[in-house]
């Protein structure tokens, strides 16, 4: 039965959430049990929903809620990033960072030239909210963002094509111009050097390491 509903919902037949019940749909599914949370997901991707409402489920804690931030996983592999989809994965708390870091990296690897502005527009974002905002308080976090971006840089080898993208480069080496913070202004050094260049010359220049792909941050 679940397969044949798969089917007809990824025929266009019916629609069994549709675009006004699709988060309630997800938060009650929230308390069910692991088979019935999974069914729910596979469901959604074949009704494929708008996905600004799906991630209005966001933030989820990973040790409550693993189904539904695996089945968000697989949902989001399928779509084009984006700054509207990028913005609520990067709130997602650094202390339970592992599903946006998940999404991030297969973004980097299948899709880094699509992936390189998203993180533009959402750097410069969160630089002018955070300038702006007077209780220091914004919707995006310039200072995480960068984080992220560190550990793509532990994770991707030294040839990816998202980190040798021009437009990148120069961003984060305005970035560094722009902050006080030494080790942001380090940036700049690292962005401008060849890749063949980073592990020798830039090793823990983020405070990460380049290689081997086991090692954590410094601290």
């Amino acid at each position: 039965q679940l397969h044949d509903l798969i089917c007809q919902l990824s025929l266009g037949s019916f629609k069994m959430f549709g675009e006004q019940r699709v988060l309630e749909a997800i938060e009650v599914s929230l308390e069910w049990e692991t088979f019935e949370q999974f069914s729910v997901w596979q469901l959604l991707s074949a009704e494929t929903p708008p996905l600004q409402e799906v991630l209005k489920v966001l933030p989820l804690d990973s040790s409550a809620h693993p189904e539904a931030l695996s089945g968000l996983l697989f949902l989001l592999r399928s779509c084009q990033p984006s700054s509207e989809l990028l913005v609520p994965l990067l709130g997602m708390p650094l202390s339970d960072s592992l599903f946006t870091v998940t999404i991030l990296h297969y973004w980097a690897v299948h899709r880094p030239k699509d992936l390189v502005t998203p993180v533009i527009d959402c750097l410069g974002t969160a630089i002018t909210q955070e300038h702006e905002t007077v209780e220091g308080r914004s919707e995006l976090s310039s200072d995480a963002i960068i984080q992220y971006i560190n550990e793509l840089r532990r994770l991707l080898p030294p040839s990816s094509q998202f980190f040798s993208d021009a437009d990148l480069c120069d961003t984060l080496a305005s970035f560094s111009d722009a902050t006080a913070s030494s080790r942001y202004r380090q940036l700049k050094v690292l962005v401008r050097l060849p890749v063949c260049c980073i592990i020798a010359r830039t090793c823990g220049l983020l405070g990460i390491y380049a290689y081997p792909r086991d090692r954590h941050y410094m601290q």
